[in-house]
């Protein structure tokens, strides 16, 4: 191979008397000699550092010839000879650098980068922005002058991302997930059937993060196709049959893309409408409250409450069919001292989206919210944590600033008799004064 490479800069050298099409055709040759290479171990394992010790010193030295060789054609012919190739080869080879460079800054922090490998990866992209006139990549891949591009992109690299072959190109899921994710709303709808089938395959896997990366990716490109497009692909309630079955074997750092993705995905197929029948939003509650009921690891809870209210926000008032498993949720969860700050965030958006019927839990919200009140003052004037006793208490004031607008009277009421409750500390009192009393 190193031959060869030499032989690709002994042509640059004398570029003035080549054709221009040689010289770009040597171009691609260098490209396909500085992909990661296929990896057999990924079949067996996920891979690791150590799998890619010599092809890394092999990737710098190929990155560096491959930089200057553009660098000093471009220099000296300009990109105009560049645009005067045959269409065919101005695609093959800006598809080409694309993925390259795609394979090293979708992480650097990658088993197969270095920070060679980014730096020359940036100053490709940065160089062939430059070359389309575009500020940035996504400029260049969403330009409709471009939108070709985007269909050779994922047709060259499907043949490494096949059922039977992706786990064995791990930097070609870094390159398309780094395309994936610039290309935005209206084109992502016509390259639909080209880019989703790689989302899928990643969905089934049993590697954590090839589950997040997918759920990642099917978030970028729900979001980006409208419902109609979505259609000519699959139907939406098959996307969420498929996303379903991971509510039952949850994980931390899986479940805020779990949700992040089954909001996107519903709010395709479920409209404001049908919200006021039982949907999939229901679906997901039936399997998920049980969940957030049982736990006990802290750091399940603390996912649970950060996904729960952004859950609850796209439900909308339909969530007020849960409203007595979530007040139950809210006692629980508010007795914790280091649940209390995301417990009461999820109360306010719980509050905001319910508004119409917060008369109907208004007794049971303002005793959770008073019990810890009066435990997070206890607790400053024993000397606790003062800065995470004032994160709880910002909470509890907005979700009590909150009642005050929806329902003046009844906290006029609960104000008067907190003032003349004799039990209750000056301290508590004055602080509820101070946000509550007319």
């Amino acid at each position: 191979m190193e031959g060869q490479l030499d032989n690709c800069k002994d042509s640059f050298s004398e570029s003035d008397n080549d054709d221009n099409e040689k010289v770009w055709e040597n171009i691609l040759l260098i490209i396909e000699k500085t992909y990661v290479k296929k990896v057999n171990i990924g079949l067996e394992r996920p891979v690791e550092e150590t799998d890619f010790v010599e092809q890394k010193a092999i990737l710098i030295k190929n990155f560096n010839l491959l930089y200057k060789l553009l660098c000093k054609n471009f220099n000296d012919s300009g990109s105009g000879k560049f645009f005067n190739l045959k269409k065919t080869l101005i695609h093959n080879v800006t598809v080409n650098l694309l993925l390259l460079c795609g394979e090293h800054l979708q992480n650097d922090k990658s088993e197969w980068t270095t920070s060679d490998t980014v730096k020359y990866s940036q100053l490709i992209i940065e160089f062939m922005c430059k070359t389309y006139s575009c500020q940035n990549i996504i400029e260049l891949l969403n330009d409709s002058n471009n939108n070709k591009l985007l269909p050779l992109l994922f047709n060259k690299l499907k043949p490494k991302l096949l059922k039977d072959t992706w786990k064995c190109f791990p930097a070609a899921v870094s390159s398309y997930t780094w395309i994936v994710f610039k290309i935005k709303f209206p084109n992502m709808g016509p390259v639909l059937h080209l880019g989703m089938p790689t989302t899928l395959i990643l969905l089934d896997d049993y590697v954590i993060a090839n589950r997040i990366n997918g759920l990642n990716c099917l978030h970028h490109i729900i979001e980006n196709v409208t419902k109609t497009e979505l259609s000519w692909y699959c139907e939406g309630e098959i996307l969420y049959k498929t996303l379903e079955p991971m509510m039952y074997s949850l994980e931390p750092n899986l479940l805020n893309s779990l949700i992040n993705c089954l909001i996107t995905v519903l709010s395709k197929i479920v409209s404001n409408e049908d919200k006021l029948k039982w949907t999939h939003y229901d679906d997901v509650m039936n399997i998920w409250l049980p969940s957030i009921e049982m736990e006990q690891k802290l750091a399940f809870r603390s996912a649970h409450m950060e996904s729960l209210s952004v859950f609850l926000q796209s439900m909308g008032l339909s969530c007020v069919r849960w409203s007595k498993r979530l007040i139950r949720i809210f006692d629980e969860y508010a007795a914790i001292p280091i649940d209390r700050e995301n417990c009461f965030k999820v109360m306010y958006t719980f509050i905001s989206v319910t508004w119409p019927r917060t008369s109907n839990y208004f007794d049971e919200i303002t005793i959770i919210i008073l019990k810890s009140l009066s435990d997070v003052i206890e607790d400053k004037d024993s000397n606790s944590d003062n800065l995470n006793s004032n994160t709880v208490v910002n909470s509890i004031v907005e979700c009590l600033n909150i009642l005050n607008d929806i329902v003046p009277d009844e906290m006029q009421k609960l104000s008067c008799d907190i003032n003349n409750c004799e039990s209750l500390s000056d301290l508590f009192k004055s602080f509820f004064k101070s946000k509550h009393s007319s």
